[in-house]
């Protein structure tokens, strides 16, 4: 099969959604399929296994940018010289996904559309729902990343009567993993809406018991100066480390310092990647009452689920950890077979192939 994977941003843009697009790629090319991803993204990530398409979407002011008129011409080219079997889109509503998607749907190519975010953030402007009709007018298939982000469509646009299904985002398999090192985890951006100073602000009341305790802050953005002075106001210069954005074996290694990995996510997560790939190294993982977050892990069982902004009982949650190497390690082992179970990547490959063929069958019917 030949899949067209159309990514708006991609890498090396650091995000859950462009890491998620580039596993799964590889994770088709693992299953015998062609995939080529269409990306306005410039640079090269390098050593995949896929085809990548840089195209230069229009950008006002600059002098190498493509018209709507002339993107069209470029994916017809594409379809053209790829002749792929399904386009697979995961961006929000646009104008110009609309015309494309209306491009291809007349051009017989089947079209999956992944809602990587709740509704109501597709468009933040007062016709969300028409933008979503729209969307699900022309694609032959909806799929969602958490039942969270399914129940929001469905509250959005209750009319709506197409397919629509729900599809975990999955990471790639580990056949080893290292064991529980002492430091509390964050990977994401550093924005307000992540919670990062909840969390620095709950480590003050850990360090009462744990004057050694180290966290370590993967990820960069607006934030990050305000952080870095809160964390001097809190007496936690040394106990706080901002690592910046990571990647390959520096990301790894992050990964098996920790002991745990914390998601205090302010705003309603619409999955959370980081904290399926926690449970992947056999981390346990602490994640805020948020969105798609609690579909992830099992509170008790592969971490703990807590009131988002709660410094209090964020601290506790920290220390029983920190205090119980013993519980760590359990609450972490659990999550690794859950992680196995039902969130590897090449499961969740075979359920978007299971889909297109699908969305290929009913078009050809």
């Amino acid at each position: 099969m030949r899949i067209l994977q159309w990514a708006f941003p991609f890498l090396p843009v650091q995000g859950g959604r462009e890491m998620f697009v580039h596993n799964l790629s590889e994770a088709l090319v693992d299953h015998g399929h062609q995939v080529m991803v269409a990306t306005g993204t410039p640079g090269e990530p390098g050593g995949q296994k896929y085809e990548i398409s840089r195209l230069p979407i229009k950008s006002p002011g600059h002098p190498n940018s493509l018209s709507l008129r002339e993107l069209m011409a470029s994916v017809l080219a594409l379809h053209t010289n790829f002749q792929f079997e399904v386009v697979h889109f995961h961006n929000h509503a646009s104008s110009d996904i609309f015309f494309l998607e209306r491009l291809l749907k007349k051009a017989g190519v089947p079209l999956v559309q992944t809602l990587h975010g709740e509704a109501m953030k597709i468009e933040t402007t007062e016709n969300s729902a028409a933008r979503l009709a729209w969307v699900g007018h022309w694609v032959d298939q909806m799929v969602c990343v958490s039942d969270f982000v399914r129940h929001s469509v469905v509250s959005e646009l209750p009319e709506y009567q197409g397919p629509i299904s729900t599809i975990e985002n999955g990471t790639v398999r580990l056949t080893k993993v290292h064991p529980l090192g002492n430091e509390v985890l964050f990977m994401g951006r550093l924005a307000s809406n992540k919670g990062c100073s909840s969390l620095i602000s709950a480590l003050q009341l850990v360090k009462d018991r744990h004057p050694d305790v180290l966290l370590r802050i993967c990820g960069d953005g607006p934030m990050r100066s305000a952080l870095e002075n809160l964390s001097v106001r809190l007496g936690l210069k040394d106990n706080v480390v901002f690592s910046g954005w990571l990647r390959g074996q520096d990301l790894q290694f992050a990964m098996d310092s920790s002991r745990m990995l914390v998601v205090p996510s302010a705003w309603r997560e619409p999955f959370g990647l980081v904290a399926i790939e926690a449970m992947m190294n056999a981390r346990p993982v602490i994640v805020s009452d948020r969105g798609g977050l609690v579909e992830t892990i099992r509170d008790g069982i592969d971490g703990y689920i807590y009131q988002p902004g709660d410094i209090f009982e964020l601290a506790a949650k920290i220390d029983n950890l920190l205090a119980d190497k013993n519980l760590a390690r359990q609450l972490g082992d659990s999550g690794r077979l859950r992680a196995l179970d039902k969130f590897d990547m090449s499961l969740t490959a075979e359920r978007y192939l299971e889909l297109y063929k699908r969305a290929i069958e009913r078009k050809n019917a």
